[in-house]
């Protein structure tokens, strides 16, 4: 009986170390952009020189932080940079290429907190 706890418990290892050397090569190969060329491209493309005039008419630094706004229903999504004042300006609204309502997926930490608080809201009525 002894020996088949053993064996058991043996094979049950194995399996979990064979599970976490999957995970493992399945983590290190997402790190891979090889194969992905475009996007390095994209990514460190030059800005353009509109966009750059448009950047200093409105007092703001290359590099200072955006935020995105993305209107579903509207189908647009807005960028808003911050000033050389630390506050956010509307830098560009971008539509939708198909005109369409934009998909947006919100977490679940996101949606729990909306309804938290509505439910407050409500109590307090």
């Amino acid at each position: 009986m002894r020996s088949r706890q053993y064996i058991e418990r043996r094979s049950l290892l194995r399996t979990l170390m064979g599970s976490a050397a999957l995970l493992g090569a399945a983590t290190l190969a997402g790190c891979q952009t090889d194969f992905l060329p475009d996007v390095a491209s994209k990514a460190n493309a030059p800005i353009p020189p509109k966009l750059l005039a448009e950047i200093a008419k409105k007092n703001m630094a290359v590099g200072s932080p955006i935020l995105l706004r993305v209107f579903k229903t509207e189908a647009e999504l807005e960028v808003w940079k911050q000033d050389r004042k630390g506050r956010f300006a509307l830098l560009k609204t971008y539509r939708s290429a198909n005109g369409r309502a934009i998909s947006v997926r919100r977490s679940a930490k996101a949606t729990g907190r909306r309804r938290r608080a509505s439910m407050t809201s409500r109590r307090g009525r």
